[in-house]
C-alpha cells in the first residue's frame, strides 16, 4: 500500500494500523516524506484503520479493506 498526501506541506511522521476491534496491529515511524509504502502481503483479510499521523500533529483515519 502506498500513502501519497497531496493536499498538504506536511510530511507523514507515523502510520499506525488498527483490526477493527480497535487493538494496534502494526506501526511505522519516522518517514519525513509524503509518501510512504507500507508491505500488507502478511496482513489477514478483513477490515483494518488507519491512522496517519503528520508532522504537523494532525491526524487522519482512513479505512482499509483487505481482501
Amino acid at each position: 500500500m502506498t500513502l501519497e498526501l497531496t493536499n498538504t506541506v506536511s510530511n507523514v511522521n507515523s502510520v499506525s494500523i488498527f483490526n477493527i476491534f480497535g487493538q494496534l496491529v502494526e506501526t511505522k515511524t519516522n518517514f519525513k516524506a509524503r509518501r510512504v509504502t507500507i508491505p500488507l502481503k502478511n496482513y489477514k483479510s478483513g477490515v483494518y484503520l488507519i491512522e496517519i499521523q503528520l508532522n504537523n500533529n494532525s491526524k487522519a483515519v482512513q479505512q482499509l479493506f483487505i481482501n
